[in-house]
């Protein structure tokens, strides 16, 4: 990814299905101690819309709280999240990264971990045949009005030439003070 604090949906051609049966979509993001309610229903409404994986980098390796409830919410969605946790394993992993030199002196800031990450998430996504991988923090939310990301991922599927997309990020804020349900 040439720019990725703003590329927020990578694809790559050569493993991107074709046909509405080969379309994978996979989110890959880095989350630090989420509430189990916010991430129970982060991954839930993704589930529900049409991604099938999530690549769940979780920037404090002692969080086994996130790891249960994805690991609960997966199932019950039929899908699958790949936990993976920052950790010296993961350190070695981002060292092997041609973008590495970037940004070793900057591992103490967020960003830089969530573009290693991602950089990361994208060599699995190769590997595990991933149509679209789409890169979202744990307080956003990819909306569509339809509610299904299939057809919008078909649709760039079905472009010539289109490997990434770039989406605005909206926010909003919540009506009450704290709602029970975060997102919707």
């Amino acid at each position: 990814m040439k720019d990725e604090q703003e590329a927020q949906d990578v694809q790559s051609k050569e493993s991107a299905g074709t046909s509405e049966d080969d379309l994978v979509l996979a989110i890959c993001s880095t989350m630090k101690n989420p509430s189990k309610d916010v991430l129970q229903s982060w991954l839930s409404y993704h589930f529900s819309i049409g991604f099938s994986l999530v690549l769940l980098f979780l920037d404090d390796p002692s969080d086994d709280l996130s790891a249960a409830t994805s690991e609960m919410v997966a199932k019950q969605f039929g899908g699958e999240v790949l936990i993976t946790r920052h950790d010296e394993r993961l350190r070695k992993e981002w060292e092997s990264l041609t973008i590495f030199a970037e940004y070793r002196q900057k591992l103490d800031d967020q960003m830089a971990r969530q573009i290693l990450n991602a950089e990361v998430a994208v060599g699995i996504a190769r590997k595990k045949k991933i149509s679209w991988l789409l890169h979202i923090d744990g307080d956003e939310l990819f909306f569509t009005p339809a509610l299904d990301a299939r057809p919008h991922f078909e649709m760039l599927s079905s472009k010539k030439n289109i490997y990434q997309a770039v989406y605005l990020n909206m926010e909003a804020m919540a009506e009450e003070e704290e709602p029970s349900e975060p997102f919707f």
